[in-house]
């Protein structure tokens, strides 16, 4: 299965601030500035949080955050007024020369939307965007694991099955989903490596009261990562 359920039938652009400072270009769901000051280097990335994570979460959320290995997060809505001028002014100065951005999220002309990733977190992000949008068949066709697929549909299960059993859990899965996202820069999520490409990322347990999923197993299949199950 899939799910642990009661279902029966079934990139970022970098750029580098010395002295003087040149800044990158905005890439996917954040900015990252390497900072020299006093000599020692650090990492600030500015991210812009969707709205739903703050409906997804009883308490307040954090503005800033800082990561174990002293990268400083800072959520907002913008990015400071200085920042964007500096970025814009390095777009207008250095357009030819920067490199291309990669995007999690690909949407093409004629509205086909082509997903992409290689990162734990890269993979809950969209989990959470596909299901508050309600595109299940993107969950479906791009981000399960082949042998997940496989399984599912040997058990005489189909896409519709897949997609009725989301919609049904729909509220706890975006609920659960946002928890163990954020979780990573609270130190309230694990990600533990198991061999053979496997990831298990789960809440410990004092962050996971109340929680109906608490546990999402991962796998790199080529240079993608793949969803094997949630529980």
């Amino acid at each position: 299965m899939i799910f642990h359920t009661d279902f029966q039938k079934g990139p970022r652009t970098r750029g580098r601030m010395t002295c003087p400072a040149h800044a990158p270009g905005v890439a996917g769901l954040a900015v990252m500035f390497v900072v020299l000051a006093a000599c020692e280097p650090y990492r600030v990335e500015y991210h812009r949080r969707p709205a739903f994570y703050e409906q997804a979460v009883e308490t307040e959320l954090p503005d800033e955050v800082v990561r174990r290995d002293g990268t400083r997060i800072v959520y907002g809505s913008r990015l400071p007024r200085k920042t964007e001028e500096r970025l814009q002014q390095n777009r207008i100065t250095s357009a030819e020369a920067e490199p291309e951005r990669y995007e999690l999220r690909k949407e093409s002309d004629d509205g086909t939307v082509t997903l992409s990733g290689f990162m734990p977190e890269h993979l809950l992000v969209h989990l959470i965007t596909c299901l508050h949008n309600q595109e299940y068949e993107l969950i479906y066709e791009q981000l399960l694991s082949e042998p997940t697929l496989r399984e599912w549909e040997r058990g005489g299960h189909s896409q519709e099955d897949f997609e009725a059993y989301l919609e049904r859990n729909r509220r706890e899965l975006i609920r659960s989903l946002t928890r163990i996202y954020l979780g990573i820069d609270r130190h309230e999520t694990r990600i533990e490596r198991r061999g053979d490409g496997v990831l298990d990322v789960s809440l410990r347990p004092r962050a996971a009261e109340g929680l109906k999923f608490r546990h999402v197993r991962m796998i790199s299949e080529g240079f993608a990562i793949k969803l094997v199950m949630i529980r």
